[in-house]
Parts: structure tokens; sequence; C-alpha cells
């Protein structure tokens, strides 16, 4: 058992050298996609082959690892640390659902290490009968004394001896600036998270232990019934008024669907409506809990209040489709951006929050179950929406879309984005002949930005290294080549 807690402690150890080395100095890229391979290699090892795994957790930690090494964004770096918090829940609560070891997860990252230093110093410093080893204690003094007197004397010897600071400096020591120790501290929380959690009796209250379907519990009936009417009355009105909103909108738009439209009226139809709607939905979703979470599924007169509510969710999934119809629409014109993408995945969540508020009350379930259904669908949709090029597509699609309309795209808004459709910008100028246009051109800055992208690239070292970078960079050089004489 001794020999297993040390090779413990000295594989932590190795591996949180290894981190501080992966990332020291250091942007994200292969050094993540290693030291996941890493973690998840130190599972398999040390664990016994009877000891389960959480293989769902494994996979996503490592797709979000492997997204990280492809594109280096920011949405993949979300990813990849939201997988490792939810790896780090299940490690310690295996049978909880991926949405339930998030707070877990976060917990155990930041407490795992906090705790073991606390509990190894507690049986190291108390003596067989609870009084503190004195000998532990005078170990520890030995070694912070010692390293005190020998740092002082090296640095007067450094300053009085100018042939010892010679040498000094012919050696060229270095000793590890504060970012290493930095580093070398956060890969020692992540492998104390991953390797040795915080212990259950301290996790034990962040992870939910109700069924997730309600029972039925005695109650007063004529109260019940008193605010059954009432929300059949409140969802006959609220199902009045969607109606209205429908057809309404839906007027709005076909009235508009002639002639030409100012970039004002795509704005007026989506970013000044898809806030208040999905508001909106989350209001709604919120009523419905409120009114179908106890007493009221099981009066006998129900069928009128549920039948509402299910033609009320009806209506606002039919807003949330027409909304991104209208999004559509706007994208169609005036092109893609990263907010009108979010703008499909805000109106995706309601939709997937809506049809999981219809099974909830049609099966009885409660808060729990929505948390976990929803969540690990949202967390899914994370996961593989890094593996999308998404400023490739957006680029591609602006030029495509600004080409078919025999107009320019919006270049400035596509060259604030991080660079790696530079290629495909440097592309559309050339066969364009941007360059004609010296007061554009120039405003453009397109070679500065070209030359200090691949300087960046070419600079970074192997840890760093991004493909999708690689590749835009490749192609740059591709093109350069074959515009230079031969």
């Amino acid at each position: 058992m001794k020999t297993k807690i040390k090779t413990l402690v000295y594989f932590k150890l190795i591996l949180s050298i290894v981190f501080a080395c992966l990332f020291y100095q250091q942007s994200p890229g292969l050094n993540i996609l290693l030291f996941a391979c890493l973690l998840i290699i130190g599972l398999f090892c040390l664990k016994s082959a009877k000891t389960p795994h959480p293989y769902p957790a494994y996979c996503l930690f490592a797709m979000s690892a492997i997204s990280v090494f492809i594109y280096g964004n920011i949405l993949s770096l979300v990813s990849c640390l939201l997988m490792f918090i939810v790896l780090a829940g299940k490690l310690v609560f295996l049978q909880q659902a991926l949405p339930f070891s998030i707070l877990p997860g976060f917990i155990n990252v930041v407490c795992a290490l906090p705790y073991r230093l606390h509990r190894t110093l507690s049986s190291k410093l108390a003596g067989p009968d609870g009084n503190q080893n004195e000998t532990v204690l005078f170990r520890l003094f030995k070694i912070v004394l010692v390293t005190i007197v020998v740092s002082v004397f090296f640095l007067l010897y450094m300053d009085s001896s100018a042939g010892f600071a010679t040498w000094v400096d012919s050696v060229n020591i270095e000793f590890p600036r504060f970012n290493f120790w930095l580093m070398l501290l956060i890969g020692a929380f992540i492998c104390n998270a991953v390797y040795h959690h915080a212990g259950r009796s301290l996790l034990k209250g962040t992870t939910p232990k109700k069924p997730e379907t309600i029972k039925e519990s005695p109650f007063d009936e004529s109260s019940s019934k008193s605010w059954l009417s009432t929300g059949t009355a409140l969802f006959v009105t609220l199902n009045i008024l969607s109606v209205i909103v429908l057809i309404s909108d839906l007027q709005f738009i076909l009235s508009g669907t002639t002639g030409q439209h100012k970039p004002s009226f795509y704005s007026q139809i989506v970013h000044e409506g898809v806030g208040s709607l999905i508001l909106s939905v989350i209001l709604a979703i919120a009523l419905l809990f409120i009114f179908f979470e106890g007493r009221i599924n099981f009066l006998k007169g129900n069928k009128v209040a549920k039948t509402c509510a299910y033609l009320w969710i009806l209506c606002n999934l039919m807003l949330v489709l027409l909304t991104v119809y209208k999004n559509g629409l706007y994208i169609s014109e005036l092109g893609m951006t990263y907010k009108r993408i979010g703008v499909w995945y805000y109106l995706g969540a309601s939709f997937i929050g809506l049809c999981f508020m219809y099974i909830k009350i049609k099966q009885y379930k409660n808060f729990l179950y929505m948390i976990r259904k929803v969540v690990s669908i949202y967390l899914f949709i994370l996961v593989i929406s890094a593996f999308v090029p998404w400023e490739i597509t957006v680029t591609k699609f602006n030029i495509c879309q600004a080409e078919k309309k025999g107009i320019a795209p919006d270049l400035t808004y596509l060259l604030s984005l991080d660079g790696n459709n530079l290629h495909l910008i440097r592309d559309y100028a050339d066969r364009h002949h941007l360059e004609q246009d010296k007061i554009y051109y120039n405003m453009l800055h397109l070679p500065e930005r070209i030359q200090a992208y691949k300087l960046r690239v070419t600079q970074k070292d192997f840890r760093s290294l991004v493909l999708m970078e690689q590749f835009s960079a490749k192609q740059l050089d591709t093109a350069l080549n074959k515009q230079s004489p031969k």
C-alpha cells in the first residue's frame, strides 16, 4: 500500500513538471493534447483492472483536446476546460450524469491539492499519542534553514568575489521564473484532482439525491382546484397572445418580401427581437415549471390546463423557428458573423428546452430531469461545435455571397478574426485585383497582416503547434511562390 502511494506521489510530481514544461511561455495547441493523453493513459495504468472508468467523460475530454490542437480558438479552449471539470467530477462520482459532475468537478480541482496537503501534514505531524511529531518538524526546520543560509552566502560570495561572479555568469545559471512555478502549481492542482481527489466527504453535498419523477403527496384539493383554474385561464390567455404575435410577425415579414430592403429592416426583425424572444422562452419554461412541479399533475380535471400548456409550448416553438428563419434572412443578406451564428445557438438551446419541457409535463418529471437531459445535450453540442472551422466557414460564405451579388464583402470584419482565414482573403484580393485601389488596399494593411501572421506561426515552438495555423501559413507560402517570378 505504501509503495502504491509513493508511486502515485512520484507520478503526480513528474506529471506536474511535464505540465510546466509543456505550457511555460507557450500558447495552447499540441501541448494540451499531449497532456490530455498522458492524463488518460495514467488513469488506465494506475487504476486496477476491476475499477470502472468514466469512458464518456474520457472521450469528450479527448475530443475537446483534439479540437484545441486543430484550431486553438476560444471555443475549443472553453470546451476543453469544461470537459476536464466534468472528468474531475466523474472520477469522484462515477454514477452521476455529466451535468451533475460539473459542480463537484470544479470543487475537486480547486480543493484536491490543499485537502491532500492538509491530510498528509496532519498525519505526519501527529505522533502515536496524537501529539505533534517533533522529528518531522525538526526536519522541515532544517531544510528551510539550510536553504536560507546557503542562499545568503551564495549572494554574498557573488558580491564579494569578481571571479566567482564571472564564473556564475559563464555557467549561465538561470533559475526558473515565477511563471514556471505558477505552471507547476497549476499542474499539481490538475494532477491531484485526477489522481487523488478531494474525497467524497467533502463533495457529497454537491450532487443531487432526489428522484427525477414527481410523486403524488397529500394536498388540499379545494386550494389546488383554485390554483388549477387560475393556471388554465392564464395559459388560455397566453395562447391567444402567442397566436396574435405569430400572425402579426408573419404578416410583417411577408409584407417586406418584395423589393429591396435596407440593412435596418433585417436588423429590426432579428436583433431587436431575439433577446426578448429568448427571455420570453426562459420565462415560459420557468412558469411551466412552477405550475407543473407538484400537485397540479395529479388533479383529475387538469387535462384542459395540460392541453393549453402543450399548445403554448407549440406556439413558443413556432416563434423560435420563425426567428431562425429571420436570422437566416439576415445572414443571407448581410453576411455571416459570430454573433449571428450565436443567435442560432441560443435559438437551438431554447428549442431543446421547450421540447424537454413537453416531456417533463407528459411524464411527470421534475427539474433534475430537465437539467440532466438538456445540459447533457448542450455539452455534446459544445464539443462537436469546437470541430467546426467557423473562421473558414464565415469567410468562405461571406465571400461567396458577395461575389454572387456583385458587391464587396466586409473585409474589415473578416480581417478582425484570428487570422487563419488570411489565405482566403489573399486569394480574393488577387482575383479581384484589390491592389489597384491603393487607398482601400492600404487601409486593409493586408501585406502587413500576412507578414505578422506568418512570423507569429513560424516562431511558435512545437508545443504550441496548431494545425489550422500551419495549414493557413502553408497556403500563404504557396500563393506567394506562384506569384514570384521564376
